[in-house]
C-alpha cells in the first residue's frame, strides 16, 4: 500500500492545498499587449451586456439589459442587440434567444433566424450563402404539421426550402437531432440520437449523408459537435471513459483542448473559457487556443485597461474576439482587435504536472479511507 494513503489528514490537506496553489495560481509571464479592447456598451439605462456572435465586418450580436418600468420601476430585461462598428447599438428580433447555446450572424448582418417556419424551431448558425441551421419539430412526409410524438430534428433552411437531416438512427420522427454549425460549403455539424436511444453522438452532414463521428473521436459513445470551419476542422465535446471535455478534430487528428471551447475561425484558432484559481476561489477567464497553446486572453490586453475577460464566445477570420468581461465592477460585452505590433506570446496556461497528480491522488486516497472507516 502506498504511504500516502495512510498519511495524516492535516498533512494531506496541506499537500493538496499547496499543490493546487502552485499549479493553478502560478504566475505567468505577461507579454506586451497583442489586442486592443473596446467596451461595446449597453442600451440606454442598461448596465450589463454580453457579446455572443461576430462577423468579419466587426458586427457583434449579443444581449444588453435595459429598464423595464412596465414590470417594476427597478426591474430590467435582457434583449438581443447588434453592436455596430460605429458604436451604435440596435435591438433586433430573435425568437427564444436565451433558450439556445449560440447566437450568430453572417457577413451581411443576417441573423441565424428562420422564424417563419414555426414548428417550435431554434437556430444556431448561418453562413454567407444565407443557409441557416438549427432544429425544429419534424414533420412526416405528406403531413402539414408535426405529429404528437415528433422530436426536434436537425434542419437546414435556405429561403423557402427546408431540409430535415434525419438522425443517426434513421428517419423516424421519434428520434432527435440538432444542428449547431455550418460552413461556407454547406457542411453541417451537430448531435444526433443513436439507433438504440442510449446516447447522442456527434455528426457531420455532407453531400446528403449524416456521418457518425464516433470512430474519429476514439470510440466515444457520447459526443456532440458545435462548429465547423471552411477547412473542415470540427469543434465539439466528448464524454467517455478515455476522453472528457472539448476537442478539435482536424481530419483524423483529435486534440483535446482542456477548456470550455465555444467557437473557432478559419485559421483554427479556438476561443472559450476556463476556471482559474484566484484569491482562494475559482474565477472564470476567457481563453484562446492557437498553434497548440492555450492562452489567457486577459494576459494579452493592456494591463492598464482594467478589464478581466471572463469568456470568449466568438472569433472571426480577422482575429477579432467577443465575449463578456468585468470592468469598473460591471459585466460588459467587449471586442478585442489584434494589434499589428503586438509582442511575444506569454507563457501558456500550465497543465497539471506530476506534483499536481500526486497531490490529488493523495487527497483521493484519504477520502476513500475516511469513507470506509479504516
Amino acid at each position: 500500500m502506498m504511504t500516502v494513503c495512510v498519511a495524516s489528514r492535516s498533512a494531506l490537506v496541506a499537500l493538496t492545498c499547496l499543490t493546487l496553489s502552485l499549479t493553478l495560481s502560478a504566475p505567468r509571464a505577461r507579454a506586451d499587449a497583442l489586442y486592443s479592447v473596446r467596451d461595446l456598451g449597453v442600451l440606454p439605462g442598461g448596465l450589463h451586456s454580453q457579446g455572443m456572435g461576430l462577423n468579419n465586418r466587426g458586427q457583434v450580436l449579443g444581449v444588453s439589459n435595459k429598464p423595464a418600468p412596465w414590470v417594476h420601476p427597478a426591474h430590467s430585461v435582457n434583449v438581443p442587440v447588434v453592436f455596430e462598428p460605429d458604436g451604435t447599438i440596435r435591438e433586433v428580433e430573435v425568437s427564444n434567444p436565451f433558450g439556445r447555446g449560440r447566437l450568430d450572424l453572417n457577413d451581411s448582418g443576417q441573423i441565424a433566424e428562420a422564424v417563419e417556419i414555426g414548428v417550435e424551431a431554434s437556430f444556431a448558425d448561418i453562413n454567407n450563402r444565407g443557409q441557416v441551421v438549427g432544429s425544429a419539430r419534424s414533420i412526416a412526409p405528406g403531413e402539414q404539421a408535426p405529429g404528437r410524438w415528433s422530436q426536434h430534428q436537425a434542419i437546414v433552411v435556405e429561403g423557402s426550402q427546408r431540409t430535415y437531416l434525419g438522425t443517426l438512427g434513421g428517419q423516424g420522427s421519434w428520434k432527435a437531432s440538432y444542428a449547431t454549425g455550418i460552413n461556407e460549403a454547406g457542411h453541417v455539424v451537430g448531435q444526433s440520437q443513436f439507433a438504440d436511444f442510449s446516447s447522442f453522438r456527434a455528426f457531420l452532414y455532407r453531400d446528403g449523408e449524416m456521418i457518425d463521428l464516433t470512430d474519429r473521436l476514439g470510440g466515444a459513445e457520447s459526443s456532440s459537435a458545435l462548429a465547423i470551419n471552411d477547412r473542415g476542422q470540427i469543434l465539439g465535446s466528448i464524454d467517455s471513459v478515455s476522453h472528457y471535455g472539448n476537442f478539435l478534430l482536424d481530419g483524423d487528428e483529435l486534440k483535446m483542448l482542456g477548456f470550455s471551447a465555444l467557437d473557432l475561425n478559419n485559421e483554427g484558432d479556438v476561443v472559450g473559457f476556463y476556471e482559474r484559481a484566484e484569491n482562494r476561489s475559482f474565477e472564470r477567464r476567457a481563453s484562446l487556443f492557437r498553434d497548440g497553446t492555450m492562452l489567457d486572453l486577459t494576459d494579452l490586453i493592456p494591463p492598464e485597461s482594467g478589464w478581466i475577460l471572463n469568456d470568449a464566445y466568438a472569433i472571426n477570420d480577422l482575429g477579432q474576439i467577443t465575449g463578456s468581461g468585468t470592468v469598473d465592477g460591471v459585466t460588459r460585452a467587449y471586442l478585442l482587435t489584434p494589434l499589428s505590433d503586438g509582442g511575444p506570446l506569454p507563457d501558456p496556461i500550465p497543465e497539471p504536472g506530476p506534483i499536481a497528480v500526486f497531490g490529488l491522488a493523495a487527497a483521493y486516497c484519504w477520502f476513500r479511507r475516511a469513507r470506509s472507516g479504516r
